[in-house]
């Protein structure tokens, strides 16, 4: 068995309530005249006052029609219809009717709940009530379901809307109560003679008014009918007891009846009549003049009627019909007959090409019990009655019969609760055979709303949707539209909802209303297509919705609606020129029209186009920005700050610290009377030109706290305009500025303008962000950058500073020194003290500070300020002071050695004279940019010298970078001024210059050598130009701070290693700017001492002449320099070593020439063999300890030489090991070297 789920099972208990309710007994009600005059003091009829009380609960009647097993009833309803309106319509009638009815429901301007942009809204909005969307959503399709059935009604080829009863109601106050009760019986009789069965069950009513005669008149009357027409088969009510001087004080009547009047055709018909009727009290309140006890009787009437008369006729009706059909048709001897020897029978007609039954054929019998049986809720006996005729009318080709038996089969079922697919089956059939039949298309739609009814509710929506598809079978736009509705709403009551298609089909309903004149219905069905398909960002169907529901919009006079969609065509960019214009136009008309000039009556519009998500925030908090800074890195200013800020300020409570306990994450801070700037992206969509006036921030002002923001006044803040023209497909960012006059609280909300001079318009920022975790009454719901926050705190007034650089050029050379001005001017209201100025990489050299008083056009008493320098932050001095207005100005020296477009950054810090304790200073971002043209770059590295430890070898690299500038070194400078530098090997001109051409590079040695004394940069560099006519003119306490920055670049010393600075004073002529430039470039030349520890040397004469006839032994004074390169204190032992006794001698003996014979001969003069060549004297071994890095130990020695010649020394050596060891790890050979002795004749 098949579960059903929760809304199905409502579907369903629905659909058998809704039937039952159509399908009760019918009984026809005849009045006379003055019964209807009585009822008209009510304002209304004999039927419509019965009609609230027709539906009895709890009746609790035994019911026994076929067999002996009998049943309960306890719900019953009962139809009540006045013998003239029970008449079928025609279906242009019906038509016109529905077409009426459907135009009484006025929907919302705005769906509840439901945003034209939003999908999730509409979610919601389904899946509240979706279930009973027939109802609660659309409640018109309920109304459509009920007057269609009624159109419906008294079909002739059905019986359950034929009369079972007939009430004969009269008036009490006539004498002859029975005689005219008896002439009005008759006259019902052969006035509606086509509905009169001579088994109808008669019943008479009396009518008494309360306001016209006795009560116990009225009672004698009653009695003498009881006694002409039966005990049971007369009842008296009686109305209008309520008085209307009984009125005063008295509750009034609920209104019960209103919901029971349907309203009259044109042509009457369909069981109803116009109300109010002839005679009635159009002034009254339906049931005004009926009391308590008047609506009793009527129900004790009905019960009693029901109960005693109706259900007991029926019974016997039913058992009559069963028996005779049974003896006819029932049993398999009836049924051969039936099949074989059934003839035509002679009271058979053919209407419209099919057979049409009399009341006193068989099938006309069988299909009337199987009417009686669905009426008193024996369905078993109906199905089978059902069946039974069907197959009569199948072989008889009766399909309108066919299809009406068929239909009543299936209701059967779902009264039942039996096999859905049965019952799918039978209403299938019906659908069939009335599409057979081809001449009453509103029974095919009658089984197909039927049978979409039995799929919702055994849980198959999708397959319901097919059958009201198939049910729009003709050019009724009405009846389109409602199908179409509905089936956009069983696609959102499937198990996976499926938006898209509901969109389509609610498109399509909302065309259909249109076409068919109900502009309300289409607007709302516009509006929930609009709510799917925004998010998709499908312009063209986003276009066309948009237009259509404005239209419908500007048919139902809801030009709120209407402007909100032309507003959305505002943004149809892929359109030509000429329709953006039309829907320009078209939109500020309307504008124009609701907004009627009122400033407070803002649209959120779309033109032009803000960037409400990206804007940037323009404020000064410790943090003030000069122009062109905001666009720099954060990591620029947090480097900056971290070196001008003091340590002390950021000791202990610093102000991070206070910043991020005392205030709040969601706050920026500033001051009274500064500008806070937004940073706002405006966006011309269109291909039109517009104009924007009137531009400016949306803010609110609280003077204590954020719980209490409310809009602001001109005493409090003040706000700028902007206006400005956007030409098509323009963009601009424009800064919003306001600014507030007393500390508090200022929100910024978002932005309004005024477009095209007529329609005012508003957008609120909407900033992404991380969410809060925890969120107070009043903050923001998201995190935010400070640059993106929003919300400020505003203290009282506090100092700014606005720095400007004059002279600052555009254009330099790598290594150049060039110079501007720099004017401090206090533009705030309070004084600062305590500046201090730093810049990236020390870039920037500031200069003396000269006080500039304007009030006096003499410089006459001007103060100067020499700052002092400690690395590289320029500190004024603490008690200098500079007052609101005073200014100041320096001379600035630029110098850099990187190359493009570079930005010389500075940061100056200051603090107010009376901090406050949210801000004790404020530093002041400045940033300037300059193109560096590449110059000279230097390379290399330094040797130490063999000869001296007093002397280097720098080899030196120079590459010229710049690829059209020839560059000439002028000068050579060791910045220390500790070494003289001399070129070796090097070409230059006749100035002296070393040419270096584009993209060349020359390689160069330069030994430096040890001065004694140590010269001053200022020297080095005084003949160094700026320009052909203009000297640097550097300052004393310049001059440290350029030595400096000439070596920023290069790598810093390690500890222990040796540093020899060079600088390279450079000119060019420039191709780029046609003007000479001169600069200067340096590099460290390091040593590290860990590739070679120490390093010995030997100094001693390289000739010596001795006269060895006067004396035998030369002495030779030498002496050896042994150096510490490492990083570490040395112990060592020199040890002096004589040389060697079978070594080679060294020393060649010079001839003595005499002449013998004419010729020479060479003969030894002295003869040293078996003595050493040479031998060290003195002190042969020589100690020391912690010889300290980059330290030199001289020791004196000496060599004994005892004949003339050359003679080669290496017998000598250095042991040595680090202080931090007791022993010796490492041996030093002392290199050789040659001593030149000669004699002196």
């Amino acid at each position: 068995m098949t579960v059903l789920s929760a809304r199905a099972h409502r579907t369903l208990q629905d659909l058998q309530e809704d039937v039952a309710e159509r399908s009760g007994p019918c009984c026809l009600v005849s009045c006379s005249p003055e019964v209807e005059s009585y009822c008209a003091k009510s304002g209304l009829s004999l039927v419509h006052l019965l009609r609230p009380f027709c539906q009895l609960r709890n009746v609790n009647a035994p019911v026994r029609t076929v067999g002996d097993s009998a049943y309960r009833i306890q719900d019953l309803t009962i139809r009540v219809y006045d013998g003239r309106t029970m008449y079928q319509p025609t279906v242009q009638q019906g038509d016109e009717h529905l077409s009426q009815v459907m135009s009484n429901f006025e929907v919302q301007n705005e769906i509840e709940g439901v945003e034209a942009g939003s999908e999730e809204s509409l979610r919601k909005y389904l899946s509240d009530k979706v279930e009973r969307a027939t109802e609660m959503k659309v409640p018109w399709w309920k109304k459509f379901r009920h007057e269609y059935d009624r159109m419906l009604l008294f079909g002739s080829h059905e019986t359950i809307d034929l009369p079972v009863a007939v009430v004969i109601a009269v008036n009490s106050s006539d004498p002859d109560v029975v005689s005219k009760t008896k002439a009005l019986l008759e006259r019902t009789r052969q006035e509606h003679g086509e509905l009169w069965n001579p088994n109808l069950l008669k019943h008479f009513l009396l009518v008494h008014d309360c306001q016209n005669g006795d009560i116990e008149m009225a009672k004698r009357q009653l009695e003498g009918m009881k006694l002409a027409f039966g005990k049971n088969e007369c009842h008296m009510i009686q109305l209008n007891s309520k008085v209307s001087d009984l009125l005063n004080g008295t509750p009034p009547t609920p209104d019960m009846w209103s919901a029971c009047i349907g309203q009259s055709l044109p042509g009457g018909g369909a069981g109803e009549f116009k109300v109010p009727t002839s005679g009635a009290d159009t002034s009254a309140a339906l049931g005004s003049t009926l009391s308590d006890s008047d609506i009793n009787s009527i129900i004790s009437f009905l019960k009693e009627f029901v109960v005693k008369r109706l259900i007991p006729h029926l019974e016997n009706r039913i058992r009559y019909f069963n028996h005779h059909i049974s003896s006819t048709r029932k049993g398999i001897r009836n049924q051969f007959k039936n099949y074989w020897f059934r003839k035509e029978k002679d009271n058979s007609q053919v209407v419209n090409g099919e057979p049409a039954y009399s009341s006193q054929s068989i099938e006309f019998q069988i299909r009337h019990l199987g009417d009686l049986s669905f009426m008193m809720k024996d369905y078993n006996l109906a199905l089978s009655s059902y069946r039974l005729i069907s197959n009569d009318f199948k072989s008889d080709k009766a399909w309108k019969n066919y299809g009406g038996a068929m239909e009543m089969a299936g209701l059967c079922i779902v009264m039942m609760r039996g096999s859905q697919r049965e019952a799918e089956v039978c209403l299938d059939s019906a659908f069939s055979a009335y599409q057979r039949h081809g001449k009453d298309w509103k029974l095919t739609v009658r089984s197909l709303l039927i049978l979409s009814e039995v799929l919702v509710a055994s849980d198959r929506p999708r397959e319901a949707i097919g059958a009201l598809k198939a049910a729009i079978i003709d050019n009724n736009h009405l009846r389109a539209a409602l199908l179409l509705e509905q089936a956009a709403y069983l696609y959102i009551l499937s198990s996976k909802p499926l938006y898209r298609k509901f969109a389509f089909h609610m498109a399509l309903a909302g065309r259909h209303y249109s076409t068919c004149g109900n502009h309300n219905l289409s607007a709302q069905a516009y509006t929930l297509v609009l709510a799917v398909h925004s998010k998709h960002q499908w312009p063209f169907i986003d276009e066309h919705m948009h237009l259509s529901l404005g239209k419908e919009s500007k048919q139902i006079d809801n030009t709120q609606l209407a402007l909100q969609c032309w507003m959305r065509l505002l943004v149809a960019i892929y359109q030509p020129s000429n329709v953006q214009q039309k829907y320009l136009e078209d939109f500020l008309k309307l504008a124009e029209t609701v907004q009627a000039g009122e400033k407070s009556n803002v649209l959120p519009l779309l033109l032009p186009n803000i960037d409400v998500e990206n804007v940037y925030v323009h404020f000064d908090d410790f943090r003030c920005f000069a122009a062109g800074a905001y666009a720099q890195s954060e990591q620029v200013w947090a480097r900056l700050d971290e070196r001008v800020i003091p340590p002390a300020i950021l000791s202990g409570q610093n102000w991070l610290e206070a910043d991020l306990s005392n205030s709040k994450d969601y706050l920026n801070l500033c001051g009274a009377q500064e500008e806070i700037g937004v940073d706002v992206e405006f966006a011309n969509v269109l291909q039109v030109t517009i104009k924007v006036q009137d531009v400016h921030l949306d803010c609110f002002y609280s003077p204590d706290d954020i719980s209490s923001f409310r809009s602001c006044t001109d005493e409090e803040v003040e706000v700028k305009h902007e206006k400005f023209t956007l030409l098509p497909q323009e963009k601009t960012l424009i800064r919003l500025k306001v600014s507030v006059k007393k500390p508090g609280m200022l929100k910024i909300n978002g932005v309004r303008w005024l477009l095209c001079g007529i329609a005012y318009g508003a957008q609120e920022f909407d900033i992404m962000g991380p969410k809060r975790k925890k969120v107070g009454e009043g903050e923001p719901q998201r995190d935010h950058p400070p640059h993106r926050r929003l919300m400020f705190q505003v203290l009282p007034t506090i100092p700014r500073i606005e720095a400007t650089f004059t002279g600052f050029p555009e254009n330099m050379y790598a290594g150049e020194i060039c110079k501007c001005s720099l004017t401090i001017h206090n533009v705030g209201a309070a004084p600062l003290h305590a500046l201090r100025i730093v810049s990236t990489s020390n870039s920037l050299i500031f200069g003396e500070f000269t006080v500039i008083r304007e009030e006096s056009l003499l410089d006459v008493g001007s103060q100067t300020l020499s700052p002092t320098c400690s690395k590289g932050v320029h500190l004024l001095p603490e008690d200098f002071t500079l007052n609101p207005g005073m200014k100041m100005q320096c001379s600035v020296w630029i110098y850099t050695t990187e190359v493009g477009n570079i930005g010389m950054h500075s940061a100056i810090y200051f603090q107010p004279t009376h901090s406050h304790a949210k801000m004790r200073f404020r530093v002041l971002h400045c940033t300037q940019h300059v193109q560096v043209f590449p110059s000279i770059q230097l390379s290399g590295e330094m040797l130490l010298s063999e000869v001296s430890t007093k002397q280097l070898v720098l080899h030196t690299k120079i590459r010229n970078s710049n690829k059209q500038d020839t560059f000439y070194v002028k000068k050579l400078v060791e910045s220390n001024g500790t070494h003289d530098l001399n070129v070796v090997g090097a070409g230059s001109d006749d100035s002296g210059a070393h040419k270096v051409s584009p993209n060349e590079q020359t390689a160069i040695f330069i030994e430096a050598d040890e001065k004694d004394t140590v010269d001053k940069l200022g020297e080095s560099i005084q003949d160094l130009r700026l320009q052909e006519d203009s000297v640097l003119g550097l300052e004393p306490c310049v001059l440290q701070s350029l030595k400096d920055s000439l070596l920023v670049s290069t790598q810093e010393t390690p500890p222990g290693g040796m540093k020899v600075p060079l600088l390279v004073f450079w000119h060019t002529s420039s191709r780029v700017t046609s003007r000479e430039h001169s600069g200067v470039v340096g590099m460290n030349f390091l040593m590290k001492g860990q590739e070679k520890p120490m390093h010995m040397t030997v100094s001693y004469p390289q000739t010596t002449v001795h006269n060895f006839r006067g004396d035998s032994i030369c002495i030779i004074p030498c002496k050896i320099s042994i150096f510490n390169a490492s990083q570490q204190s040395i112990h060592g032992t020199l040890n002096l070593e004589n040389a060697v006794q079978d070594m080679k001698p060294s020393w060649k003996g010079l001839p003595d020439k005499s002449s013998a014979n004419g010729q020479s001969i060479v003969t030894e003069r002295n003869d040293l063999l078996g003595c050493l060549p040479y031998c060290w004297c003195g002190k042969l071994v020589h100690k020391f300890y912690d010889l300290q890095p980059l330290e030199t130990k001289e020791v004196a020695a000496t060599v004994c030489i005892f004949a003339e010649g050359c003679y080669e020394i290496d017998n000598f050596g250095l042991q040595w090991s680090f202080s931090n060891t007791n022993f010796s790890q490492y041996e030093l050979k002392g290199s050789k070297f040659c001593l030149s002795v000669r004699g002196k004749e």
